[in-house]
């Protein structure tokens, strides 16, 4: 963990936010990296009815749940394919995506304020068999932001600080002043 954290705590110094997976090991997410680096947005697992599936990582150190069961994305078998995957690696994204509007209405915000407000946000008594100091949180987006209304992002290129419509190479989605949000998994 200690690299993990090494490197987090240097990118979260300088304005990113991250939202990770808790992990499938179906135990407690806190000794694990990246799940235990605490400025993160720890994110684990939900399926069907918003329920944890035995598989998610849980406790203390997990923010929000999200789904991550049966989740259809894109796939390295061409430009039009299609994979469906399950684990928690499939729910840091929606975390990272319920994180964006706080970035773009906040863009000086601190990690752990994005983190914060992720969590506030968060619908309450959704989650059920989702272990012992677990939140019951899955995440939303706010209702402002739900009915068309796209945050402004301004991405780079390849890292070259180039203006576009997409996220970097690296995943990240800049929103002003150096600010990112990333989703990423060990």
């Amino acid at each position: 963990m200690a690299d993990s954290a090494r490197v987090g705590g240097t990118s979260v110094a300088s304005g990113v936010t991250y939202a990770v997976a808790a992990g499938t090991e179906g135990g407690p997410a806190a000794p694990y990296s990246p799940a235990g680096v605490g400025q993160a947005a720890t994110v684990g697992a939900t399926g069907r009815q918003d329920k944890k599936p035995a598989f998610s990582d849980r406790g203390s150190a997990v923010d929000p749940f999200a789904p991550a069961v049966s989740i259809t994305s894109a796939s390295a078998a061409g430009t039009t394919g299609r994979a469906t995957h399950p684990g928690a690696s499939t729910a840091s994204p929606h975390g990272a995506g319920a994180a964006a509007p706080h970035l773009a209405e906040h863009r000086r915000a601190a990690p752990e304020q994005v983190a914060n407000a992720l969590v506030r946000g968060a619908a309450d008594e959704k989650v059920t068999g989702r272990g012992p100091g677990s939140p019951n949180r899955p995440p939303q987006v706010p209702r402002r932001w739900r009915h068309g209304r796209r945050p402004p992002v301004t991405a780079r290129r390849g890292g070259t600080g180039g203006r576009g419509s997409g996220p970097a190479r690296d995943g990240s989605v800049p929103h002003g002043r150096g600010r990112s949000c990333v989703s990423t998994y060990a």
